[in-house]
């Protein structure tokens, strides 16, 4: 099958800059004892990582970022994942 079901089990830590005022949320796919892979016709993702910051831009006010990587794992044409 081209396109199999995935799923992904991710742990987000929060951090403040105290100098700068820049907060960060970074998450990242991790291994949990407690969450069960899913079965067959499944792929975990393992290689993944998201950032929220958010960084101070006068009263009230914050300029965000946000970016993400992911490996999809298994098998993808190359036009999709090349695009």
């Amino acid at each position: 099958m081209m396109f199999s079901d995935r799923d992904i089990v991710t742990r987000g830590v929060s951090s403040v800059d105290p100098k700068t005022g820049i907060r960060r949320i970074d998450f990242k796919s991790i291994e949990h004892p407690s969450v069960a892979a899913r079965g067959e016709g499944f792929i975990r993702l393992t290689q993944d990582g998201r950032l929220l910051g958010f960084v101070p831009d006068g009263d009230k006010r914050s300029k965000v970022t946000f970016e993400t990587f992911v490996d999809l794992g298994g098998s993808l044409p190359g036009w999709l994942v090349s695009g």
